[in-house]
C-alpha cells in the first residue's frame, strides 16, 4: 500500500500550487497526520517535494522541474 500513499500526495501537491501542511494533507488524502509525514519526508528525501516555512507552518509542495 506504500506506493498509493506516495501517489495520493503527489497528486495532491500537483493541484496545489502553492502548497499543503501535513494536516492538510492528511485530511484530503484520508490518512493520518502520522502516515502523511512518514511519506513526505520520504519524497523530500527522493528530491520530489520540497519544503517552506513560513513563521510556524510548513507548506510541502512538488519540486519544480527545470526546463
Amino acid at each position: 500500500m506504500e506506493g498509493r500513499e506516495k501517489e495520493i500526495i503527489l497528486e495532491l501537491l500537483s493541484k496545489e500550487k502553492g502548497g499543503l501542511t501535513i494536516q492538510e494533507i492528511s485530511r484530503l488524502g484520508k490518512m493520518s497526520r502520522f502516515t502523511a509525514t512518514i511519506y513526505i519526508h520520504e519524497l523530500l528525501g527522493e528530491g520530489k517535494v520540497v519544503e517552506r516555512k513560513i513563521g510556524a507552518y510548513r507548506l510541502f509542495k512538488l519540486k519544480e522541474k527545470k526546463s
